[in-house]
């Protein structure tokens, strides 16, 4: 399953994602367990002897989050490498043969449900990179991906005006072929109304008749929207202030938003 499943198993949170890849299993495990292929994808360097039980030390490579230590939970190649970091947040990475390709599973188990949007968004967009790495494919230009309205960021443009006082209701929609994207608006906060086309894990979990989510209740700041899916939110644009004033919107996992996925939306 390409967009992911968020599940809940014996009282924790999983995220799992299963990718077919036209590659063979060894291609693959090297792809995800050596270090020039990790660097093609995954987030940060992993160090350390590659064997079950061994301690391991994962590294910002741009120095843009501190170093953190872990621990090899199992490998067994060419099919499991698991981690586990921060305490108890596992990643699991099960790999089979079908045909004269393969199949890649990735589960990331953790307790905070707080962090399931970003993390699930940040998890797709690797595996993304993991296929035009196996591709052998360019690397996508990211400014010519993550837009808003077909737009990037641009800190002289407002692309966005809305009257001091408006009640509005926008409708954040997802490409099926894009990424799992957490919208988030600076300044005001806003209540989700409805949830349209989601995937089947996402209307799986709603609690009315409008799709919602348990988490979409209440005022918020932020919400998930998944690849073909669109929500509907609604947003109470008074403040205080007497001039105009600019806030911005944009995507909350960080590759996309340092790729231009952001606008600024000037309200007065």
């Amino acid at each position: 399953m390409k967009d992911g499943q968020l599940l809940q198993r014996d009282g924790r949170w999983e995220l799992r994602f299963e990718r077919p890849l036209a590659h063979p299993v060894d291609r693959v495990w090297s792809a995800i367990t050596e270090p020039d292929g990790l660097s093609a994808w995954f987030p940060f360097d992993i160090e350390g002897e590659r064997a079950t039980g061994a301690s391991l030390r994962f590294v910002f490579r741009e120095e843009e989050g501190s170093d953190f230590s872990g621990e090899m939970v199992e490998f067994d190649p060419p099919s499991v490498m698991e981690l586990r970091w921060e305490g108890d947040e596992t990643l699991r990475l099960e790999l089979t043969p079908s045909g004269s390709g393969s199949v890649l599973v990735l589960i990331n188990r953790f307790d905070e449900i707080g962090k399931a949007a970003r993390d699930a968004a940040g998890w797709h967009a690797c595996l993304d990179l993991l296929e035009t790495h196996l591709d052998g494919a360019p690397s996508f230009d990211s400014s010519e991906r993550w837009r808003i309205n077909d737009r990037v960021y641009d800190m002289d443009a407002t692309a966005i005006e809305v009257p001091v006082g408006a009640a509005e209701t926008w409708l954040l929609r997802n490409y099926h072929t894009s990424a799992p994207h957490a919208m988030h608006l600076h300044g005001f906060q806003f209540r989700v109304i409805a949830r349209e086309t989601s995937p089947e894990q996402v209307v799986a979990m709603g609690v009315d008749d409008r799709g919602r989510l348990p988490t979409d209740l209440g005022l918020k700041d932020t919400v998930l929207v998944w690849p073909g899916e669109s929500v509907r939110i609604a947003i109470d644009f008074r403040t205080p202030y007497p001039d105009a004033q600019v806030y911005l919107v944009h995507c909350h996992n960080l590759e996309h938003e340092d790729a231009g996925m952001m606008l600024r939306v000037r309200v007065g």
